[in-house]
C-alpha cells in the first residue's frame, strides 16, 4: 500500500484517534475538546479520511501555551493542534517513523520507538569506558523555532517518501508558520521531522570516527578522545547545523573532560557514576494559556511531558453520546444553531425569552430565542403554542417535517420594516436584463462548483466520462461569460445538469448509482439523500435570508410565487456543489450511510416507488450535516477564517447590500 494511502486510511485513524483518546490533553485552536469529537468520532474519522485523501483537509488554528523550562531557565511555548489535527498527523507520523527509522542513525535515541533515555545514558557512560573522555556539551539555539521547512521538504523526497504525503505534510508546516520556518512543539508530527533535519548531523561523525555523538531530539554531546579533537568536532558541527539552517548557542556549548561533572538529559556524569539529578526547588507555575480559561492541570503534566521526550497515559474523556437536539454550549453564537427535535415524547416550550426542551418528564436543554436560526420539529414532537409565537416573534422559521425528515410545510415569522429592501428586491426580478445577469452569475456559479466537486472526487480515480464530464461543464459555464437572456440562461443549467448527474453517479461506491434526479419512477437512496441533504441546505439558507431581512419569495432565477421561496432558491445554487452533494457522496462512499439505511416504500402508482431513510439514519445524515457546516473556511470576499454556515448568512447579507446600493456581488466559487 502506498504510504499516503496507508495514512488517511480509516484504520490508521482510528488507531490514532485511540492513542489521542488515551493521552487526553486539552482543544487546540478551535476549542474542540476530545469529548466532543468522541460524541461523533465514527463519522468524524471517516469524513477526516475522505477530506485527506479528496485534498479537502485544511488545518485548524494552533492554540499556544508557555510552559516553564528545566531549572528556570524561562519559558517554552507549545503549540497544541486540533484534536481532528492531532489525529491526521499522528498517523502520517506513524507511517513516516516506519519507513524513516531503517535510515536513521543509532546516535539519535529521542522520539525513535524502543529507544529511550536510560539508552542515551548508558550510550554516553559506555564511550568514557572506551576512552572517550573529552566532550563537545552542545545547544543548538532554538532549535524548534529555526528549522527551515524547505530544506526538510527537500529531505523527505531524497528518503523516498512520497510527494503527496510531502504535500500533506507541507500543510501543516504551514499552519506552524507562514515564514517558512519552524516546527509546532506539542505537534505529533514534529519529533520526527525533528530527527529527520538532524539525521545528516548523526551521519556527519558517523560510528566508527575519532568523534562519536548521542543525540536525543536537539539535545546532543560529542565525545572524543583528545581537547583538540573535541575543538574540531565543535567546528563541525557548528558548519553542519549552519547547513541545515540552524545556530549553536555558543554561549550555553562548552568543552569540558568528561570528569568535570556533564550534565546531559537530567543525569550528572561524574568520576565514573551515572547520577539522575533531583529538582532542588519547586518548578515555576506555567502561565496560563490565551484562550479557554488557562492549563488545566492534566495538561500542564503532558506539557513537562512533552519536554521531556515523553506522553503519558491519561484517563480518556468522557465519550457521551451526542442526540440530534443536544447541542454543547460553546457552540453557541447568536442567530447561527439550528434547533433539532425529533424524537417522539419530547416537546418544545417557551420560558421568558428562550426555549426549553422537555424530554421524558425532564428539561433537556435550555437555550435563549437569540441564539437560534432555525427549528426543525419531527412528526412526533410537539410544540407548546407559546413556542411557535416566540419563534415567530424573533424570526425564526419552524419547519414541520414529515416521517421522512423532509418538510411538510414552514411557519415563516411576519415580514415587516424592510419595504426598501424588498421594493430593491422587487425591481431586480422586474428588470429583464438585470435579472439576466444575475441569474447568469448564479448559474455560472452552479455549474462551475459541480464541475470543481467532480474533479476533487475524480483525482484520484482518473474516471475519462468524468473528465470529459467536467470539460463539457467548463464550456457550458463560459457560455454564460457573455449577457445572454434568461430563457437562454435556464437552457444551459438545464444542458449542465445533464452532463452533471452522470458523472457524479460514476463517482459513487458501494453499489450506489443515480440513474435520474427527477425521473419519479426511479427513486434511488441516493435521490432519498440528496433530497434530505437539499432541504438542509435550504432551511439553513432561508434562515440567512431572513437574518439578512430580504424577501424569501422575489428571485431572478426561480419564478416567484405564493409558496415559493425563490430568493432561497436562487441563493443555494452555488451551494448545492461543496455541501448538499459532496455531503451525499461522502455519506455514502465512506459507508456512514448503508444500504440497510433506506427504505422502499409502496408503490404509489404502476411505476412510482418512494425511498426514504429510516429514523436512526436521518439522525446520522443530520449529525453528519451538521459537522459538515462546521467546517473551517476561506471566507473568499472577507479573506479570514470562518464555517460554510457563516459564510451562508454572509452571501445573504452580500446579496441584501447588492440589491440596496448596487455593491458588486459575486457568487461563491469552488476551487478546484
Amino acid at each position: 500500500m502506498r504510504m499516503f494511502d496507508a495514512a488517511t486510511s480509516v484504520p490508521a485513524l482510528t488507531e490514532a484517534w485511540i492513542k489521542t483518546l488515551r493521552k487526553g490533553g486539552g482543544p487546540g485552536g478551535d476549542g474542540e475538546t476530545i469529548a466532543h469529537f468522541a460524541r461523533q468520532a465514527e463519522f468524524r474519522l471517516a469524513r477526516l479520511a475522505h477530506e485527506l485523501q479528496a485534498d479537502l483537509y485544511r488545518p485548524g488554528p494552533l492554540r499556544q501555551i508557555s510552559v516553564p523550562k528545566r531549572k528556570g531557565e524561562g519559558m517554552r511555548v507549545l503549540s497544541i493542534p486540533c484534536v481532528v489535527d492531532r489525529i491526521a498527523q499522528r498517523a502520517t507520523a506513524a507511517v513516516l517513523s516506519a519507513a524513516l527509522e531503517p535510515q536513521f542513525s543509532d546516535a539519535s535515541f529521542g522520539y525513535r520507538p524502543g529507544r529511550s533515555v536510560a539508552q542515551a545514558v548508558a550510550r554516553v557512560d559506555a564511550l568514557r569506558r572506551q576512552g572517550f573522555t573529552w566532550v563537545v556539551d552542545a545547544d543548538i539555539k532554538a532549535f524548534f523555532d529555526s528549522v527551515p521547512h524547505a530544506p526538510l521538504a527537500a529531505r523527505l523526497h531524497a528518503a523516498g517518501i512520497e510527494p503527496q504525503l510531502i504535500e500533506l505534510i507541507d500543510l501543516w508546516l504551514d499552519s506552524f508558520s507562514a515564514e517558512g520556518v519552524g516546527l509546532a512543539q506539542g505537534s505529533p508530527i514534529s519529533p520526527v521531522l525533528a530527527n529527520l533535519h538532524l539525521d545528516a548531523l548523526d551521519d556527519s561523525f558517523g560510528p566508527r570516527g575519532s568523534v562519536r555523538i548521542v543525540r536525543f531530539a536537539d539535545d546532543f554531546v560529542l565525545l572524543t578522545r583528545c581537547r583538540p579533537g573535541a575543538e574540531a568536532a565543535l567546528a563541525k558541527a557548528r558548519d553542519q547545523l549552519a547547513e541545515a539552517g540552524l545556530r549553536l548557542n555558543l554561549a550555553k556549548t562548552r568543552i569540558v573532560p568528561y570528569d568535570q561533572a556533564l550534565r546531559f538529559l537530567g543525569h550528572l556524569f561524574v568520576r565514573g557514576m551515572v547520577l539522575p539529578e533531583g529538582d532542588d526547588e519547586e518548578p515555576a507555575e506555567p502561565t496560563r494559556a490565551l484562550t479557554y480559561g488557562g492549563v488545566p492541570p492534566e495538561e500542564e503534566a503532558a506539557a513537562q511531558a512533552v519536554l521531556r521526550g515523553e506522553e503519558p497515559e491519561a484517563p480518556p474523556e468522557d465519550p457521551a453520546p451526542i442526540l440530534p437536539e443536544e447541542i454543547e454550549a460553546d457552540d453557541l453564537s447568536p442567530g447561527q444553531v439550528p434547533l433539532y427535535l425529533f424524537e417522539p415524547g419530547y416537546r418544545l416550550v417557551a420560558e421568558r425569552e428562550g426555549f426549553t426542551v422537555i424530554g421524558h418528564g425532564r428539561a433537556r436543554l435550555r437555550l435563549p430565542a437569540t441564539m437560534i436560526s432555525r427549528i426543525d420539529l419531527g412528526a412526533e414532537v410537539e410544540a407548546e403554542d407559546a413556542a411557535l409565537r416566540l419563534a415567530a416573534a424573533h424570526g425564526i422559521p419552524v419547519a414541520l417535517l414529515n416521517e421522512a425528515g423532509l418538510p411538510q410545510s414552514v411557519l415563516m415569522p411576519t415580514l415587516s420594516g424592510d419595504a426598501a429592501l424588498h421594493m430593491a428586491q422587487a425591481r431586480l426580478a422586474l428588470d429583464p436584463v438585470r435579472a439576466a445577469d444575475l441569474a447568469s452569475l448564479l448559474v455560472a456559479g452552479r455549474i462551475r462548483n459541480a464541475q470543481a466537486l467532480l474533479k476533487r472526487l475524480n483525482r484520484r480515480r482518473a474516471d475519462a466520462e468524468v473528465d470529459q464530464a467536467c470539460e463539457r461543464l467548463k464550456s457550458q459555464w463560459r457560455k454564460l461569460e457573455v449577457p445572454r437572456p434568461l430563457a437562454d440562461v435556464r437552457a444551459i443549467e438545464a444542458e449542465a445538469a445533464r452532463s452533471y448527474w452522470p458523472a457524479l453517479s460514476a463517482c459513487l461506491e458501494h453499489g450506489f448509482a443515480l440513474p435520474s434526479r427527477r425521473d419519479p419512477g426511479r427513486a434511488t437512496a441516493v435521490n432519498a439523500v440528496l433530497d434530505y441533504t437539499a432541504a438542509l441546505l435550504t432551511r439553513d439558507m432561508r434562515a440567512a435570508v431572513l437574518r439578512a431581512r430580504l424577501h424569501p419569495g422575489f428571485g431572478v432565477l426561480h419564478v416567484a410565487s405564493d409558496g415559493h421561496d425563490a430568493c432561497v432558491y436562487d441563493l443555494i445554487e452555488p451551494f448545492r456543489a461543496p455541501l448538499a452533494e459532496a455531503l451525499t457522496v461522502y455519506l455514502l462512499n465512506n459507508r456512514i450511510l448503508k444500504a440497510e439505511d433506506f427504505h422502499l416504500e409502496p408503490p404509489k402508482s404502476a411505476r412510482a416507488h418512494g425511498v426514504r431513510l429510516l429514523p436512526a439514519a436521518g439522525r446520522k445524515l443530520v449529525q453528519g450535516y451538521e459537522a459538515w457546516v462546521a467546517r473551517a473556511i476561506i471566507d473568499p470576499v472577507a479573506g479570514h477564517r470562518t464555517t460554510w454556515r457563516s459564510l451562508i448568512g454572509a452571501e445573504a447579507r452580500r446579496f441584501a447590500r447588492m440589491a440596496q446600493d448596487g455593491t458588486p456581488w459575486t457568487p461563491y466559487r469552488m476551487k478546484h
